[in-house]
């Protein structure tokens, strides 16, 4: 019957559709990432252009006029456990470089500092009663605060590090 004959081809179609993909090294499979600004889920790709690193191991995101701010993975290891965070008050004016919070591990204190000058707009609530979440994800959820960013975090932004800058930065104090 014709009705047998039309599914055979179907999945000969499908088939041949499927063996002629091209195949994919494992670069390309590369996992998406969480951006704090919009609580949304980005392609690596994107995020890796998107954040931007001080040489005080300070990460910076901004979609529109408002920056995501926090600790990289590399400052979150160096600190060990971390068992408290110095929250900015909500509103507080911050230049570029000063000092935005700090946190306190079992090691050691240090300063954040802000990437660019911005006033903040929100805090991360969750780590004052979680500070190991700078542990578990520094990159992501375990960000420190929200700013509203200035006219001239262009230009502040455009002299911090991408992310193969800094991971070379990185290699660098390693040795």
């Amino acid at each position: 019957d014709n009705c047998g004959l039309r599914r055979n081809r179907s999945k000969m179609l499908a088939a041949t559709r499927l063996s002629q993909r091209p195949q994919l090294s494992a670069q390309h499979y590369r996992p998406a990432a969480f951006n704090a600004t919009s609580g949304r889920m980005i392609s690596r790709r994107s995020y890796a252009s998107a954040v931007k690193y001080t040489p005080e191991h300070e990460w910076i995101s901004v979609e529109g006029t408002t920056a995501t701010v926090g600790i990289s993975d590399f400052a979150q290891n160096a600190l060990g456990e971390v068992v408290y965070c110095d929250l900015p008050s909500v509103k507080a004016s911050v230049a570029q470089k000063e000092v935005l919070a700090s946190v306190e591990s079992v090691k050691t204190a240090s300063d954040v500092y802000s990437p660019v000058e911005g006033t903040v707009i929100e805090v991360n609530e969750k780590l004052r009663t979680e500070p190991t979440l700078l542990n578990k994800s520094a990159q992501s959820e375990g960000w420190i605060a929200k700013l509203q960013v200035k006219d001239n975090y262009k230009d502040q932004i455009a002299k911090l590090m991408d992310e193969s800058a800094y991971k070379k930065y990185c290699e660098g104090l390693d040795h």
